[in-house]
């Protein structure tokens, strides 16, 4: 690629800024419908009442969701990763920096992640209906 004359190589900082703005609308998605179908599905199965009945805290329905949530997002970041390695190798880049991917990329936006899966349980456990806490 060429940006006013100059060659841009797919070094691994370029491959990470592109990746940063490619997925993040995507990783908000999932969080918001999977949090619907994970907190709802008790409750459209009509079998909400029952959990609810027995002696265990809240918590421990919420929490459980909450990082399933987390994880499925993580690993929507490590597929993010992977694609930016293909990209990179597919244009002759073999320079890869993987630990840059980790440090600059994976772990400061699962700490982001994890608080879009909070938020979007935390919204849909108080919504009245699911669609309106999509």
């Amino acid at each position: 690629a060429e940006v006013q004359g100059a060659d841009i190589y797919p070094v691994t900082r370029w491959a990470i800024q592109t990746v940063e703005g490619a997925f993040t609308f995507i990783v908000i998605l999932i969080a918001i419908y999977y949090s619907g179908e994970l907190v709802w599905r008790e409750r459209d199965r009509k079998t909400h009442e029952i959990v609810d009945a027995t002696a265990a805290p809240d918590w421990t329905f919420v929490v459980p969701k909450t990082a399933a949530i987390a994880l499925v997002l993580i690993s929507t970041l490590a597929f993010a990763v992977l694609g930016a390695i293909l990209a990179q190798l597919s244009k002759g880049f073999t320079d890869l920096q993987l630990e840059k991917y980790l440090f600059w990329y994976i772990l400061p936006n699962a700490v982001d992640v994890t608080l879009y899966a909070i938020l979007a349980v935390f919204l849909q456990a108080i919504s009245p209906h699911k669609f309106v806490g999509w």
